[in-house]
């Protein structure tokens, strides 16, 4: 892990002059065209680089103004690193070790982005997925964190060693399914390939000249890219559909080397997930205490319509079939 000097007072690379923004004219400077390009652009956020090598003072100062400008504008903030507490130190919500409240919207969840990807092909068993998530109250409101299925500076999916389209279906699922917001990436509906810095930022197939293909309609996804596309669109409109997968608390209840069961619940509504990373169908069972069951009912598959479950005697039971994720809901609850 790098050093805590590292991370507030290191510099993204040496081939890049830092600018200083402990000094009051240029932190000024940065901070009054920051607020000229938004007015300029009329964007609707901000992603902001390398967010950990500024200052933690400057950082207030800049969400402090932009916020006060611009209430329902929001910045998410890149802190690359794989233990929570990196990123964790930079949301706002509550003060740092050095009384520094950033007052920062959100961070990339990093941390559970990288498991994900490890779980997915094969380098670690599904509990790290849970295990990353039980360090979610370092957080001051983990429910901000921007989730990632992937991004421009790592290789695509189906580029790292063990990727396959049924672990990139599983990895987009799981993304869409936990806490937080997440990011798509161009191309990643589709199974883009890329595994260099170069080649993972590919234009999308169709609208340019010389394509061979035009993947915006149906006839340019065949095969796995069509489906690895339904896919995604099913559980977007899931999102869409339940706003207890966009805003409901997330409460494990079972978790194991090749399976994980969690629920998503808020006032309204709850569904249960259910992860099988394995070659062979399995039942998940666990307790329903800690969600709004009820005694004894019937549970039906969200999406592609294999599954079943039930609750009885104040246990859930689901089974799943190999290599998915299936999304559960009480048979006869409508979304909310």
């Amino acid at each position: 892990a790098p050093s805590v000097r590292a991370i507030v007072d290191g510099w993204f690379t040496d081939r890049l002059a830092d600018m200083n923004q402990r000094e009051p004219e240029v932190a000024r400077y940065l901070i009054q065209n920051s607020l000229w390009w938004l007015g300029t652009t009329g964007i609707d956020g901000i992603r902001q680089d390398t967010l950990q090598y500024m200052p933690r003072p400057f950082i207030r100062e800049l969400c402090l103004a932009i916020h006060r400008q611009y209430p329902r504008l929001r910045m998410v903030g890149e802190v690359w690193d794989a233990d929570p507490a990196y990123p964790a130190f930079f949301m706002g919500g509550r003060p740092g070790w050095d009384g520094i409240d950033t007052d920062l919207d959100a961070v990339f969840d990093f941390p559970l982005w990288q498991t994900s990807r490890d779980v997915f092909t094969h380098k670690k068993p599904v509990s790290a997925l849970r295990n990353t998530l039980k360090l979610d109250g370092l957080y001051p409101d983990a429910s901000r964190l921007v989730t990632m299925v992937g991004n421009h500076d790592v290789a695509r999916f189906l580029s790292l060693e063990g990727g396959t389209l049924t672990g990139a279906m599983l990895h987009t699922a799981f993304t869409l399914a936990t806490r937080g917001t997440p990011q798509l990436y161009y191309g990643d509906e589709i199974l883009m390939t890329g595994a260099t810095h170069d080649s993972n930022r590919g234009d999308f197939p169709g609208g340019f000249p010389g394509d061979e293909r035009n993947a915006f309609e149906a006839a340019g996804r065949p095969g796995d890219a069509g489906r690895m596309y339904q896919w995604t669109r099913d559980w977007l409109a899931l999102r869409r559909e339940h706003a207890t997968m966009r805003r409901g608390a997330l409460i494990d209840l079972a978790w194991d080397d090749e399976s994980y069961l969690f629920a998503r619940q808020d006032a309204d509504d709850v569904l249960l997930i259910a992860i099988n990373r394995s070659a062979a169908a399995r039942e998940i069972s666990a307790p329903a205490d800690g969600i709004r069951m009820p005694a004894k009912a019937d549970l039906r598959p969200l999406l592609g319509g294999a599954g079943t479950g039930r609750v009885t005697g104040g246990t859930i039971t689901v089974t799943v079939p190999p290599e998915t994720v299936v999304p559960f809901g009480i048979v006869g609850k409508e979304p909310r």
